[in-house]
């Protein structure tokens, strides 16, 4: 299970994360047998995620590509509910040696990724150049604050930003709850450090939906957890954040948009604006075509997703090279039934995170972090659509533990 952590985090290694899933077979059907769904919330997870599938099946018959969307949907929607399933049954079953094994485990990976990242930064900073040969790297020098929030998208071995804002949510969102509901002295300052530096990098890939999540994800969780010394932390935080971003050069990382365009109220002139109002001119023109296909989608994958002529047509319109919002984009390839199921499965989790938080009380760290990183994450990608490769592969994977041991601490 631990070692799934090592495999999935690279944007440009997909055997990698292939290999990881396939691994996990092993697992998932060992322990399917003495966890079949038996109570109503675990029965509505499993008609989402069967129905999900189903549906990411047929739509390779209305895909202009039918064989590689039988592909992209085995890897993409099969084998990672497979990978959530495994996941969850191991958790529920697996010893208390064997948990701490994994969270330490998860621990190294993470600090792995963030070390491979100071690694190829101070490389390139103190030679003037990568390790490995770039195409689209940049030719000339760069400064030392460029090349720090943009080493993701420029090397090819590291996740890009998009990727990497995803994959330290889920770091981010325990070290958060730990430090939420520790009380004062050792345990405090601990989960601030981890917070700190899980944060810190997270704040580097300048994903603002990421960072909003985040922030939303812990608003909620500390009202859960009643902890408001530690939301009157957090808000001194983020308000610290906004200041270093608009009084100092950092502001150009993070603020990409004409605003004084947006709010003239010509709505054409949003395409020239930015990132945000770009968005809203273009999503019109997707939600339209849901519309007006309500059942039928065009297919799932990556092939549909980029090269499809339905969405190429599309993107022509809405300037976006696709709807950045999860629930448009499902709806877009499997039509809103594919969506439903998919909600109805995240819906299903959902409900027994806060259930076994509910029960366990609001000290309890790991539950809460599974709830603020499934805030978080899904307030994120309102805003994006990188929903894919090693993001989704992570995104079952740590959800699955979450659901395990949320059922484990029922049962147990």
């Amino acid at each position: 299970m631990g070692l799934a952590y090592f495999l999935w985090p690279y944007q440009d290694a997909p055997t990698l994360y292939l290999l990881g899933k396939l691994l996990l077979l092993i697992p998932f059907f060992f322990y399917l047998p003495f966890h079949f769904p038996r109570s109503s919330e675990r029965r509505i997870l499993l008609v989402g995620a069967l129905g999900f599938v189903i549906l990411a099946y047929l739509s390779c018959f209305w895909s202009l590509a039918p064989f590689r969307t039988f592909k992209h949907v085995t890897e993409e929607v099969l084998l990672n509910l497979t990978s959530f399933g495994a996941a969850a049954f191991w958790a529920a079953q697996a010893s208390e040696r064997n948990l701490r094994r994994l969270f330490k485990v998860a621990l190294a990976s993470f600090l792995w990724v963030l070390g491979l990242y100071l690694f190829f930064f101070f490389w390139w900073h103190f030679t003037g150049a990568p390790l490995f040969p770039l195409d689209r790297g940049p030719k000339g020098p760069l400064s030392a604050q460029t090349l720090f929030f943009l080493l993701p998208d420029l090397h090819d071995i590291i996740l890009n930003r998009q990727n990497l804002a995803s994959y330290l949510l889920f770091p981010s969102s325990m070290a958060l709850a730990y430090f939420i509901t520790a009380p004062s002295g050792k345990k405090f300052l601990k989960g601030f450090f981890w917070f700190l530096l899980f944060g810190g990098f997270l704040f580097v890939t300048a994903k603002r939906s990421a960072l909003l999540g985040l922030f939303i994800g812990g608003i909620f969780g500390a009202f859960l957890a009643r902890r408001y010394q530690a939301l009157l932390i957090l808000f001194l935080i983020v308000i610290s954040l906004i200041s270093l971003v608009f009084f100092t050069p950092l502001k150009r990382y993070f603020i990409r948009e004409n605003f004084r365009l947006f709010l003239s109220g010509n709505r054409k002139e949003w395409v020239r604006a930015g990132s945000i109002p770009l968005r809203y001119y273009g999503l019109p023109f997707y939600l339209k075509y849901i519309a007006r296909h309500p059942l039928k989608g065009i297919g799932f994958g990556r092939f549909n997703i980029k090269t499809n002529p339905k969405v190429k047509a599309l993107a022509q319109k809405a300037h976006l090279g696709h709807a950045h919002n999860v629930w448009i984009n499902l709806a877009l390839y499997l039509g809103i039934p594919g969506a439903f199921f998919f909600l109805l499965f995240l819906g299903a989790k959902s409900f027994i995170f806060w259930q076994a938080f509910q029960r366990a009380g609001p000290g309890n760290w790991l539950l809460l972090g599974f709830i603020i990183y499934l805030v978080a994450f899904w307030v994120r990608y309102q805003f994006d659509d990188s929903f894919r490769y090693a993001t989704s592969a992570l995104y079952y994977l740590n959800t699955g533990l979450g659901v395990g041991l949320s059922l484990r601490q029922k049962e147990k």
